[in-house]
């Protein structure tokens, strides 16, 4: 009997992590971690050693949620990554770097849209690394993040980017992500 209610009890956990991680996504989520990394896309593609004056990334990432009214026993991780690309829009004076992205999803299932992120630097280039911190503003939503409250939303990244080889790490996210 107390293996029947546990394979029971196994498969309603498993189904309903894999049933939330490939429909539409409700509620408000906490990013427990999450990596990303990307490459500039040289302006001229027939100079690809070149990444002066790029103005595009693309990369991959991967981002963990914990829904934020699970119960301490069962926190579920829903895990969500794909490609994404990223476009400066603008610059300030004091360095800040404005952003706009587009998060996919691996299964093809939805979009992420970012709009005005700030990327600030955290120090000065070292060997062409620059430790970054930037904060994503998620504004809209498609398939399965259709659902996005973007009042609610915010993504935090910290990593660096390398102004030399185009090569951008980011190891720490935190934030959170609502939907209606």
């Amino acid at each position: 009997m107390k293996i029947k209610t546990l394979l029971a009890f196994t498969a309603f956990t498993f189904s309903i992590t894999a049933v939330s991680a490939n429909d539409e996504l409700h509620g408000c989520y906490s990013i427990k971690s999450g990596t990303g990394g990307s490459n500039a896309v040289p302006p001229n593609p027939m100079n690809s050693d070149s990444i002066e004056g790029s103005f595009e990334q693309i990369g991959q990432y991967e981002i963990q949620l914990v829904k934020t009214t699970a119960t301490k026993k069962s926190k579920p991780v829903i895990k969500i990554n794909g490609p994404f690309k990223g476009e400066i829009i603008g610059q300030d004076a004091y360095g800040t770097t404005y952003l706009n992205h587009v998060l996919g999803s691996s299964d093809k299932a939805g979009l992420i849209f970012t709009s005005s992120d700030a990327a600030k630097p955290l120090g000065f280039p070292d060997k062409g690394q620059i430790p970054i911190s930037e904060t994503m503003n998620p504004v809209k939503g498609t398939g399965k993040f259709k659902y996005l409250d973007s009042i609610n939303s915010n993504i935090q990244v910290n990593g660096a980017i390398n102004i030399v080889t185009g090569k951008n790490q980011f190891d720490e996210m935190a934030g959170t992500l609502c939907f209606k």
